[in-house]
């Protein structure tokens, strides 16, 4: 049974005056050909390592040009990276040329065109084929998610700049977009000190990677120039260039690798000072510069500047694929630390496998702050009398939306804290007894409270199950204050996620959410109610600082609206909370709408992959209850074992799957949470086996 179904219409119904786009533009994104190997790996957080095209048509002769370009992709792909080498073919921007495509270019050679960022849009409107220079191979990189990129050499600025302005786009690039630019350093026939000065002026890191800061002079391993910095690893790099990212400065890096001495063309500069000689002779200019020097020096060198060039790019390609998988590493950590809240601490050999409860031998576990109601239910078997007795039936559940969380926590064995308020009263008992004997849960966190009555839900039903009328006593739950939260703060601060519902206190919201920002641990907020849905906002900032929220689509609007979101009138419930929630994903990663009968939405801005929207339909018929008994605490169910299984660091859509069971064996009990929420019912295989699907029948729309 597939459980997804296509949502690209997305696409075409995202109205733009709801929508900022991410800063990796969508409609760049348009003229893309992202080769499939290269959008699964994207898609799935691999590494990747974008390789420009113009070495092929214009760094070298045909055929070295072409074995050497497939000789590279293979020495990325004995790493285990994705090499993605991007060129344009009659018009298309290719991201991961196909072996003839590269011979393609390779045998136009200089007959194809140099393309620059200038060049794109002619190149893609007159249908043009040809190579992409650094600036050009950046910008296709970064509108496709890749965030290393490989080459010889950087260009420059030409010896006599200051009077001919002759500098490489490729500086400027550098200087606006957020790519790590892995390369030999710049060629020693351009001005080499000009270029650090003015990478410099563009906020552009540089770095050299090895045992100094010594820059390098692309054919020898010195230049006699300082970069801004060191790096002695891969791992050090990656650092560097994740946090380069994550600062938002939105320039890209030079990563300086010094050609290996083994490989080093000793004595080329006096043969580059002739060259340039003939560059002025025959008035060479512009783009046309660089291949003529080249091509020079490798003549008068009888091809030993050719072997130093391939034996660098190569040697680039092997450090920048490790670069890259370090990269991955570490954005797979953060995404996990920050969002997907896996509570082991991630090594690269346990990346991909399914993560335990503890760190060390301490377990991490949740933290759910919230209500907890005892509920009575009347139901009327005739006509609910004005005056005088109506028979029917009555009973007694455990619920409160916090609690009810962190009892389907609780029976999974996430050792949950839960930190709640009840009166020292006979209800309160009751409760109490019901979550250390049946849930068999710690109550650490569970304050009793003398001047106060347990919170109670009293409401009565028609035979039909339409509610008549309802009274509830919540006083309680304003007891939930800083001061009573702030006594757990290091069991907040070592928890693998913060759950907070929207029983409690603005001023307590606010709390929580500054201090879960600050130790950088994930928080998810249930809205319990359309009234209560607005707590984060009325907590200020506060709402920003989410890192999940899960409400249903009344209290989606009603968030949103809080903070000044225009109402959209549209009776498709999907397609509003689609352009609500892509509004939200700017301050709000996760964000898991439950649409009823529509069935439950996920909207994603992954740092990954950026925005995506899962439509999860209703189950089907056969999946169902036969008897709805009580909804009270289906939605509960739903995130409550959906935190479980993402802490337990299964996939996103298993734990959406897992909720949606939980929520339906909640339906047909008398209980909030049914009993039969067991550990050996929520293994991934028991999960997806009550609902089977294949990953390939998952479709996404990605903004």
């Amino acid at each position: 049974m597939r459980l997804f179904h296509n949502i690209s219409w997305i696409s075409r119904h995202v109205n733009r005056r709801f929508c900022s786009f991410s800063s990796r533009s969508f409609l760049g994104r348009t003229f893309l050909d992202v080769h499939q190997p290269v959008r699964h790996a994207l898609e799935r957080g691999n590494p990747v390592v974008a390789l420009e095209s113009t070495i092929i048509t214009h760094g070298m002769p045909y055929p070295d040009n072409v074995n050497t370009a497939l000789e590279v992709e293979d020495i990325i792909r004995e790493e285990g990276v994705v090499p993605a080498t991007i060129g344009v073919l009659d018009g298309h921007i290719r991201v991961g040329l196909q072996p003839d495509e590269i011979d393609k270019l390779g045998r136009l050679g200089e007959e194809a065109k140099k393309i620059a960022r200038r060049d794109l849009a002619v190149a893609t409107s007159q249908k043009l084929s040809g190579g992409t220079t650094v600036s050009a191979t950046m910008i296709a990189a970064h509108l496709s998610g890749i965030d290393v990129f490989v080459t010889g050499g950087i260009g420059g600025v030409h010896r006599g700049a200051e009077i001919t302005m002759d500098i490489s786009s490729d500086l400027t690039e550098l200087g606006k977009t957020p790519v790590a630019v892995v390369c030999g350093g710049v060629k020693s026939l351009l001005d080499i000190r000009l270029t650090l000065e003015y990478l410099e002026t563009q906020g552009v890191t540089v770095a050299t990677l090895g045992e100094t800061t010594e820059f390098p002079a692309f054919f020898t391993p010195q230049s006699g120039m300082k970069s801004d910095c060191q790096v002695r690893s891969p791992q050090e790099c990656a650092k560097l260039i994740f946090n380069n990212f994550e600062l938002g400065l939105n320039s890209g890096l030079v990563v300086a690798v010094p050609i290996p001495h083994n490989s080093a063309a000793y004595g080329v500069e006096e043969v580059i000072q002739d060259g340039l000689d003939e560059v002025n002779r025959l008035q060479v200019t512009g783009s046309e510069v660089t291949p003529f020097l080249l091509d020079f020096v490798n003549r008068r060198t009888k091809g030993q500047s050719l072997v130093a060039n391939i034996a660098l790019v190569k040697n680039n390609a092997r450090v920048g694929a490790l670069i890259a998988k370090e990269l991955s590493f570490l954005k797979h950590q953060f995404a996990i630390t920050h969002s997907q809240m896996v509570p082991t601490k991630l090594t690269k050999s346990n990346l991909s496998s399914k993560s335990s409860f503890t760190v060390g031998n301490t377990v991490k576990r949740p933290v759910v702050i919230g209500a907890s109601v005892v509920d009575f239910v009347a139901t009327a078997e005739s006509e609910v009398l004005h005056e005088g007795t109506t028979c029917g039936k009555v009973t007694q559940s455990y619920g409160g939306v916090g609690r009810n969380v962190a009892e389907c926590l609780a029976r999974l064995d996430a050792k949950p804290l839960l930190i709640t308020a009840v009166g020292r009263d006979f209800v309160g008992e009751s409760l109490l007894h019901h979550w250390t004997e049946d849930v068999r849960a710690d109550a650490q966190g569970i304050t009793t409270l003398n001047d106060y009555n347990t919170a109670t839900y009293s409401g009565m039903f028609h035979g039909t199950g339409d509610l008549h009328a309802a009274v509830g006593d919540m006083t309680i739950n304003d007891t939930i204050t800083t001061s009573m939260v702030s006594k757990y703060e290091k069991d907040m601060k070592a928890a693998s996620l913060v759950c907070m519902d929207g029983n409690i206190p603005p001023a307590t919201v606010r709390y929580v959410a500054d201090f879960c920002a600050t130790h950088n641990v994930p928080v998810w907020f249930e809205p319990t109610c359309i009234m209560k849905a607005k707590r984060p906002v009325e907590a200020g900032d506060s709402w920003q600082k989410l890192t999940y929220i899960s409400p249903n689509f009344s209290e989606l609007q009603s968030f949103c609206s809080a903070i000044g979101m225009r109402h959209i009138s549209d009776s498709d419930k999907l397609r509003t909370s689609v352009i609500y929630s892509h509004q939200l994903l700017d301050f709000i990663p996760y964000i898991l709408v439950t649409l009823g009968s529509d069935g439950v939405l996920v909207c994603r801005n992954s740092l990954l992959s950026g925005r995506s929207y899962l439509h999860f339909p209703p189950a089907t018929s056969d999946l169902l209850p036969v008897d709805v008994i009580n909804v009270s605490g289906a939605g509960d169910s739903f995130a409550g074992v959906m935190m479980s299984c993402l802490i337990r660091g299964l996939s996103l859509p298993t734990a959406i799957k897992g909720g949606l069971k939980a929520a339906f064996m909640s339906l047909h009990t008398t209980s909030a949470v049914s009993r039969d929420i067991r550990p050996e019912e929520f293994t991934e295989a028991s999960i997806n086996s009550w609902a089977p699907f294949s990953p390939d029948d998952v479709s996404t729309f990605v903004d």
